[in-house]
C-alpha cells in the first residue's frame, strides 16, 4: 500500500474479504484521521487482528505507543509480523474482555476478522481456545494512564470492555468503536457520550455500525468539532 511517500508492505490471508478489510483500513476509510487529535502519544487497538489499524495508526502518528491486542492463533502471527518494524508497537495474544477467563472463540467463514466468543450467522463449525484478560487489570499492568486514541473492534465484547474502562475514557481523545446490536450501540452512548461528541457513524445495516467519538472539550463552540449544531432559544 501506498501512505503519502511511503510504501507499506502489508500480509494478510489470501482470501477477498481479509484483503479488503485490510486495504479499507490502510487507505483511511475504515478509521479516518481526527484532526482535533492532539500530541498522540498512546493508542489501544483491541481487536487488533492482522495489525491493519495499528500499521495506520503508526504511519499517522509515528512517535505513539501503540498496544495491540489479539486473541486468535493465526491473525496474531501476522500481527506480529506486520507491526515489527515498529519498535514502538507491544502486541499480546489474548483479548480484553470484563473479567480474566478462559473462552472458546467461533472462526468465522468470512474473514478472522469477524470471528467471535458470541452468537453469530457468521459463525462455522471451527473453534478456539482464547484466554481473555480483564481490560481495567490489563491497563493497570501496563502503567497506562491515559489514552489518546483507543478502536475496539471485539465482535461483541465492546460494551464489557468498555465497562472496564471507565476511569481512561474521559480522558481519551477519539475512539473508534464497532456495535454488533442495537442495545450495544445504545449502552456504548451511555458509557461515551457524557463526555465526548458523536462525531462520525456508519450504520451498515441493523445491529451493525462504526462510530467514531471526539472528546467534546477538544472544540469550542465555533470550532468545525461543534459548528453544525443548532442551540435553540430558551
Amino acid at each position: 500500500m501506498k501512505f503519502g511517500d511511503r510504501t507499506v508492505d502489508f500480509l494478510c490471508f489470501d482470501k477477498e474479504e481479509s484483503q479488503h478489510v485490510s486495504r479499507e483500513i490502510l487507505i483511511g476509510r475504515t478509521y479516518p484521521p481526527v484532526p482535533f487529535a492532539k500530541d498522540v502519544q498512546v493508542i489501544v487497538d483491541i481487536g487488533a487482528n492482522l495489525g491493519a489499524a495499528s500499521v495506520y495508526f503508526s504511519l499517522l502518528y509515528p512517535n505513539a505507543t501503540i498496544y495491540s491486542v489479539e486473541p486468535q492463533k493465526e491473525p496474531f502471527e501476522i500481527l506480529v509480523r506486520n507491526t515489527s518494524s515498529n519498535p514502538n508497537n507491544k502486541v499480546f495474544n489474548f483479548g480484553l474482555f470484563n473479567a480474566t477467563q478462559e473462552s472458546t472463540i467461533h472462526h468465522s467463514w468470512a474473514d478472522s476478522s469477524t470471528a467471535s466468543i458470541g452468537k453469530s450467522w457468521l459463525n462455522t463449525q471451527e473453534t478456539e481456545r482464547i484466554n481473555l484478560k480483564d481490560a481495567g487489570e490489563w491497563i493497570q499492568e501496563q502503567n497506562i494512564e491515559k489514552i489518546d486514541v483507543l478502536k475496539i473492534d471485539t465482535e461483541g465484547c465492546e460494551v464489557p470492555i468498555l465497562s472496564r474502562l471507565t476511569t481512561l475514557i474521559p480522558k481519551t481523545q477519539v475512539i473508534y468503536i464497532e456495535y454488533h446490536s442495537e442495545s450495544d450501540r445504545r449502552s456504548i452512548d451511555t458509557l461515551i457520550g457524557e463526555s465526548h461528541v458523536l462525531f462520525q457513524a456508519r450504520a451498515e445495516c441493523a445491529h451493525k455500525g462504526e462510530l467514531i467519538y471526539v472528546r467534546a472539550d477538544l472544540g469550542d463552540e465555533s470550532s468545525d468539532l461543534h459548528k453544525h449544531q443548532i442551540r435553540m432559544p430558551r
